[in-house]
């Protein structure tokens, strides 16, 4: 009994996220909700979308959920997602590429959905929605219905440290690449929210070549709109546990170990 104890007491410690799906009224570190009659934008591993965020806190990012939908309605399944958050470069700072874009790689994870364990796919909503492919330029309105919310809870070990505060935030980028098992397209859905600086989309090699700023293309103006597209994502987490939290979770595994010499 006295070793149950002790383990509930360090458990209740430890910042964690549930493993549940995230739904409006939870809580969240940033928030752009889907826009029901949107559209999405082809997101694949090779050729990704980017879109910023604020960080006004140190605390953990254990979660990222974002929303999309499949071309033409034909749902396929999720076999990788590739999640990336990098630095921001300001407007105007590089010549070549006068929008603001994603910067230095600061944290990469390459998430298998059938092995991972907290990867969540499941029906958002319907509307009327376009698909989107920048690369090519195609787009069609009205093309598709439903709507997808992907939950992916990160493990302790892959948490990401943000940082910022109220009087200075720290700008980050998101970045998302979506791999299908099956010839099926996914698209990243836009937001109802604009926030700062329009969507990016990228080229990705993998992790030993990060994503050169040259590659990023902004996606503020493409031919069916005079407004940027942002992206749909919320972004959960957790505090950074205060040094007292830490000193007594310390004595609690040492009350473990002590009583455990002594059974």
């Amino acid at each position: 009994m006295r070793l149950m104890t002790v383990i509930a007491l360090c458990l209740a410690l430890l910042p964690g996220a549930a493993r549940a799906d995230w739904d409006p009224g939870d809580p969240y570190e940033w928030l752009q909700l889907p826009d029901p009659n949107g559209w999405d934008v082809h997101d694949d591993l090779v050729v990704l979308l980017a879109d910023d965020f604020a960080a006004s806190e140190n605390r953990w990012i254990t979660g990222i959920h974002f929303w999309g939908s499949w071309k033409s309605d034909d749902v396929g399944a999720i076999e990788k997602i590739s999640v990336g958050i990098h630095a921001n470069v300001p407007a105007d700072q590089d010549p070549a590429r006068p929008f603001a874009h994603p910067g230095e790689m600061l944290w990469y994870r390459s998430i298998d959905a059938a092995t991972y364990g907290g990867v969540v796919v499941r029906p958002w909503g319907v509307g009327e929605q376009g698909w989107y492919d920048a690369v090519t330029g195609e787009y069609s309105p009205a093309e598709h219905t439903e709507t997808w919310q992907v939950n992916v809870f990160l493990n302790p070990s892959d948490w990401f440290l943000q940082s910022g505060s109220a009087d200075a935030p720290t700008v980050y980028w998101l970045a998302l690449g979506v791999y299908p098992s099956t010839y099926e397209d996914f698209g990243w859905k836009t937001s109802s929210s604009h926030w700062s600086a329009p969507a990016a989309q990228g080229m990705w090699f993998g992790p030993s070549q990060p994503n050169p700023p040259q590659w990023w293309k902004d996606l503020g103006t493409p031919p069916f709109t005079r407004e940027g597209l942002d992206m749909a994502f919320v972004l959960t987490g957790a505090p950074v546990p205060e040094p007292g939290t830490h000193l007594l979770l310390g004595a609690g595994l040492l009350a473990l170990l002590a009583w455990r010499r002594r059974t």
